[in-house]
């Protein structure tokens, strides 16, 4: 098992600005970073704006740049799945091996809900979460004229 000062499990805003924080107010040693995407983290708002427009790409959507990771002494663990939690041993498990920690962040983030229609499993329907989602509607979008979105939140509008 791997000690760390702090774990944080999840790759987006909140856990890039947790480790910019944490240093900030003196917090040292060693901090892990474990996320299921392969990106590091990057701002959401752009992925059914500009980067779906094709007015940013992937490095314009970062929170920091891949050098802050370094400067901050964070290990990427990126493109992994926590399996599990042991409050009582203080690890996370994944595939790859455990992660002891002092401190523990959960920033894991939020899923859409899929349609539950026949249908939604074809080539052509997508659901958007993370950049790859929405580089993939951005190239089926530069071959069609129309589209239709399904759900009035924040993200459909």
């Amino acid at each position: 098992m791997t000690n760390f000062d702090l774990v944080i499990v999840g790759g987006g805003l909140t856990a890039a600005r947790a480790i910019k924080e944490y240093r900030a107010a003196g917090g040292d040693g060693r901090i892990a970073l474990l996320s299921k995407e392969q990106a590091l983290p990057y701002h959401r708002p752009p992925l059914s704006k500009r980067f779906l427009r094709g007015e940013a790409e992937r490095p314009d959507t970062l929170v920091e740049p891949e050098e802050f990771y370094a400067e901050s002494d964070v290990e990427l663990v990126l493109g992994t799945e926590v399996m599990s939690l042991d409050p009582h041993e203080q690890a996370v498990s994944t595939g790859d091996g455990r992660y002891g920690y002092r401190q523990l962040l959960l920033a894991t983030g939020s899923l859409p809900r899929a349609l539950p229609v026949p249908g939604a499993e074809l080539e052509g329907v997508f659901s958007l979460r993370s950049i790859e989602d929405s580089a993939a509607i951005r190239a089926a979008a530069s071959d069609t004229r129309d589209a239709i979105v399904v759900g009035s939140g924040f993200v459909g509008m």
